[in-house]
C-alpha cells in the first residue's frame, strides 16, 4: 500500500537481546549527552540506505539505553524498537520478531495490557506476522491493538484509524473483501475528520480504498479513489514526488486492464519521467517503470 509510513516497532527475544548486548563491549556504549547525537545519525544512515551502519549504531543505542535505564524501562523498549525496526527493513525477520516480541513484553510489564504504548508494540508485531506470512497471529494481534485504542483513545485518533486501516490490508491480503472495505472506509473517514481532507493520510487511506476495489474488480470506483489520492498528492507533495508517481502507476495497471492503453501509457511516461528526475536513470524504481512501458508497448503491439 502506499505511504506505509514507517512505524515504531517492537519486537524482541529476552536470549538474543542478552547475547547481543553482551557483544556490544562498554567501550562502545555511547555517553548520555551523544544520544541525540545518535538519533540524529542513526536518522541520516537510514536515509541514505546505510543499514548495516544503522544496525550497529542502534546496537550501542540500545546497550546505552540498557546501561542507563535498565532492561525493563521505556527508553530501553524505543531503542529496541528501532533496532528491529532496522531488522525488519534488512530482512532479518528472526532478529525482529525476537525484538518486537520483547519490547511488548516490557511494555504489558510496566504499562499495563491496555496502554497506547502497548498498543502501538502489538500493531508493530502484526505487521511483522503480516510478512512473514502468518496471517492468523496478525489478525489476533491487530485486534488487541484496535481494541485497546478504540477503548483507551477513543475512535477518532490518528492511531485507531491506523489500526483499522492495517486489519483492512490484512483482509484485502487474505481475499476477505467483505471484511476489508467497511474498515477502509472507516479509517478514510476517521483520516477525513480528523487531519481533513486533502492530507496525505487521507491520500493514503484513498490508494487503499481504491486498490481494493481494483482487487474486486470494481473498475470505476477504483479510478475514483486513485483519482481523489492523486489529486492530493499532486498538491501535498507536487507533482514531481515520488508520492505522486506511485498512485500514476496504479492508475497505469487499472487502464491497462479496461484496455484503455493510450492513458496508461501518457501515465507510465509521467511516472517514469518523475523517477528519472528524482532517482536517476539506474534507480530499480525507475528501471520497473521504463520495463512497465515496455511491457505496454508489446501488449499493444501483440493485440493491435
Amino acid at each position: 500500500m502506499l505511504f506505509n509510513a514507517a512505524k515504531s516497532n517492537f519486537r524482541g527475544g529476552l536470549m538474543l537481546l542478552i547475547s547481543l548486548l553482551h557483544f556490544v563491549s562498554m567501550a562502545q556504549v555511547v555517553p548520555t549527552n551523544s544520544v541525540a547525537e545518535m538519533e540524529a545519525q542513526l536518522t541520516a544512515l537510514v536515509e541514505a540506505g546505510s543499514k548495516t551502519e544503522a544496525i550497529s549504531l542502534a546496537k550501542r543505542w540500545a546497550a546505552t539505553n540498557e546501561t542507563m535505564y535498565g532492561f525493563d524501562h521505556t527508553n530501553t523498549v524505543t531503542s529496541l524498537a528501532d533496532l528491529a525496526w532496522l531488522y525488519e527493513g534488512a530482512g532479518d525477520y528472526t532478529n525482529a520478531k525476537a525484538f518486537y516480541e520483547r519490547g511488548l513484553r516490557i511494555r504489558e510489564k510496566i504499562l499495563g495490557l491496555e496502554h497506547p504504548d502497548t498498543a502501538e508494540s502489538l500493531s508493530s508485531l502484526a505487521g511483522l506476522c503480516y510478512t512473514m506470512g502468518d496471517y492468523e497471529r496478525a489478525e489476533s494481534l491487530y485486534l488487541r491493538s484496535i481494541k485497546i485504542r478504540e477503548k483507551v483513545l477513543g475512535s477518532r485518533k490518528e492511531g485507531f484509524a491506523a489500526s483499522l486501516n492495517d486489519l483492512a490490508g490484512l483482509y484485502e491480503r487474505t481475499g476477505h473483501y467483505v471484511k476489508a472495505e467497511p474498515l477502509f472506509q472507516q479509517s478514510l473517514k476517521i483520516y477525513e475528520q480528523i487531519v481533513g481532507r486533502e492530507h496525505s493520510y487521507t491520500a493514503a487511506s484513498l490508494n487503499n480504498l481504491a486498490g481494493l476495489y481494483y482487487h474486486k474488480g470494481d473498475y470505476q470506483k477504483a479510478d475514483e479513489y486513485f483519482q481523489r489520492s492523486l489529486k492530493i498528492c499532486e498538491k501535498v507533495f507536487g507533482q514531481d514526488d515520488l508520492h505522486t508517481a506511485s498512485v500514476l502507476n496504479s492508475l497505469c495497471a487499472l487502464y491497462t486492464d479496461t484496455g484503455d492503453y493510450a492513458k496508461a501509457e501518457s501515465l507510465y511516461q509521467q511516472s517514469l519521467a518523475i523517477r528519472e528526475k528524482v532517482l536517476g536513470p539506474d534507480h530499480p524504481d525507475t528501471a520497473m517503470s521504463v520495463n512497465n512501458l515496455a511491457s505496454l508497448d508489446f501488449h499493444v503491439n501483440q493485440f493491435a
